[in-house]
């Protein structure tokens, strides 16, 4: 949505499908809806290759201490259990899968940039 300078929350009311539409009537040139998220895979695949770069990495994709310490609540007397802190750490590991990045959440292919189209 960033790249698109769309508002996040027009994206709640309008489809990939029509966005791709809109894109391709804007530029003149053909999107897809799977173009769109290749597009959107290969920028925030950029931008973490940059901030592994710059010294970040698993150690900073945490929450505040508090979210697997405290409830919350919805303001409406709805109690949310803190998060699992294992469960937490099982989901990053499958992003990090998933997004082809080692366990540090990082580039094995120091080269992953130059085989970006």
């Amino acid at each position: 949505m960033d790249s698109l300078v769309a508002c996040k929350f027009s994206f709640f009311g309008a489809s990939l499908e029509e966005y791709a539409e809109l894109l391709s009537a804007t530029t003149g040139s053909e999107y897809s809806p799977q173009r769109l998220k290749e597009i959107g895979r290969r920028i925030c695949l950029t931008e973490r290759f940059y901030n592994c770069s710059n010294g970040f990495s698993r150690k900073d994709d945490i929450l505040p201490e508090r979210f697997f310490n405290e409830p919350g609540s919805s303001g409406d007397g709805i109690q949310i259990d803190p998060i699992n802190r294992e469960r937490f750490e099982e989901e990053l590991d499958k992003y990090y899968r998933i997004r082809g990045l080692n366990a540090d959440g990082c580039f094995d292919d120091e080269g992953f940039l130059d085989k970006q189209p």
